[in-house]
């Protein structure tokens, strides 16, 4: 399943997996934008927080643990590539690509372990 969302005219974005309404200003449009400061990235932390966890917790099936813990190796990977200059993956679309990368890499070394 993926993660379909209509852009309408006002600039509200509908995300029909999760069932709400999400406004998105103009700096939002732009992959990246405004995560340069801090204010703008913790904006961008807060609104797309709760997506990359709830992703994760469906995935590692309900372990808070587990999802904690990928989610925050996620959130690392990006504050990286800031701090690289790549403003542009600060998107919805990189996050959740990487916490699924995360979770395969982490159930592959579990697969090992055992």
């Amino acid at each position: 399943m993926f993660d379909v969302a209509y852009r309408t005219a006002r600039s509200a974005t509908i995300s029909v997996r999760l069932g709400r309404w999400r406004v998105v200003g103009a700096s939002g449009t732009v992959p990246g934008a405004g995560v340069e400061t801090p204010q703008g990235f913790a904006s961008f932390y807060g609104a797309h927080l709760p997506d990359v966890y709830g992703y994760l917790l469906r995935l590692c099936g309900g372990d808070r643990a587990q999802a904690e813990d990928l989610t925050q190796e996620v959130w690392l990977a990006l504050v990286e590539e800031l701090r690289q200059g790549r403003s542009e993956r600060a998107d919805i679309r990189w996050l959740i690509t990487v916490a699924g990368s995360r979770f395969i890499d982490a159930a592959r070394r579990e697969r090992r372990r055992t």
